[in-house]
């Protein structure tokens, strides 16, 4: 299964977002957005319509996904849908009403619209509880795993998260699990040893003095 590193981005404007997108944007093939409305999360980050990013334009190179925390993913989605190409929502901020059952209506309306779909799930939600709500997490593109509680760079990494990592890659050995949070030199090969595959990178590169010999140290580190 590939491993992908992905430079997370946070900003509050467009000028932050580009000062940032220009550290990483020469090392990777995948740009992380990170989708914050300061009500899901206590931050905010790149709380507006993405229009103005055009990103498809500036960065046609690059897949681009967005983690949205938000509390209302339905129309965040329906909004910016166009402008990236994988969207991770999550299952904290769905709701199952009656017949309702939001998560499973939002795959299939991303999916409708030929974008990759994920589910991000917070450290203190259980694989259980996410299953109950979604079923067969085959059906999605990529889990992503928060290993941090989410809302912030450089917060503190949860290691009992490597546990349903584990738990996760032992029953969907196909699917792509996404470690999200404190990644860095010190917490990557654990979590690549758990079975994640694809890890979302802020603080450590955003910090760093040679952004392009730090990536390379990090893929060494999950070969």
């Amino acid at each position: 299964m590939k491993k992908i590193i992905l430079p997370s981005i946070i900003a509050k404007d467009k000028d932050e977002f580009t000062n940032v997108i220009n550290k990483v944007k020469d090392h990777a093939t995948h740009i992380h957005l990170d989708i914050m409305d300061k009500r899901f999360v206590s931050n905010e980050s790149l709380n507006f319509n993405l229009n103005q990013l055009y990103l498809k334009k500036t960065y046609p190179n690059h897949n681009i996904s967005a983690h949205i925390m938000v509390n209302d993913p339905k129309t965040w989605i329906k909004t910016n849908i166009n402008h990236v190409d994988h969207i991770s929502f999550h299952i904290e901020a769905t709701k199952v009403t009656g017949a309702t059952n939001e998560a499973k209506a939002l795959i299939k309306y991303i999916k409708n619209k030929n974008k990759s779909v994920g589910i991000a799930i917070n450290p203190n939600t259980s694989l259980e509880e996410l299953e109950n709500k979604v079923g067969d997490l085959n059906q999605l593109d990529k889990l992503v795993v928060m290993t941090v509680i989410p809302g912030q760079y450089g917060a503190k990494f949860q290691k009992d998260t490597l546990k349903k990592i584990t738990r996760i890659r032992k029953k969907y050995p196909n699917l792509n699990i996404q470690a999200d949070g404190s990644m860095n030199n010190k917490t990557i090969e654990r979590t690549a040893k758990a079975g994640a595959n694809m890890f979302v990178v802020g603080s450590f590169l955003q910090k760093s003095n040679n952004i392009k010999e730090d990536i390379r140290k990090l893929r060494d580190l999950i070969k």
